[in-house]
């Protein structure tokens, strides 16, 4: 298994979440997210797991930012202000 962690926006009392950020480095999203501090706002860490294709894995780093989340039954939300 291979492990992506992404790092999602959504506004307070809202349903939609962005992708801000993907990254194979969770600490390094963490990070970004203890620099930021805003009660309009909130933001998560999810940790999502794929086959080794990399391929797959590939597209998905290349992914373009800011682009609605879809959340699947294997998403793990691991980190959230």
């Amino acid at each position: 298994m291979y492990y992506l962690y992404y790092l999602l926006y959504q506004i307070k009392n809202d349903n939609i979440l962005w992708i801000v950020n993907i990254d194979e480095n969770c600490y390094k999203l963490k990070n970004i997210i203890k620099k930021i501090s805003n009660k309009y706002e909130d933001y998560y860490i999810v940790e999502r797991q794929f086959e080794e294709d990399i391929k797959t894995i590939e597209n998905e780093l290349q992914r373009i930012h800011f682009k609605i989340f879809n959340k699947n039954n294997y998403d793990k939300i691991i980190y959230y202000t």
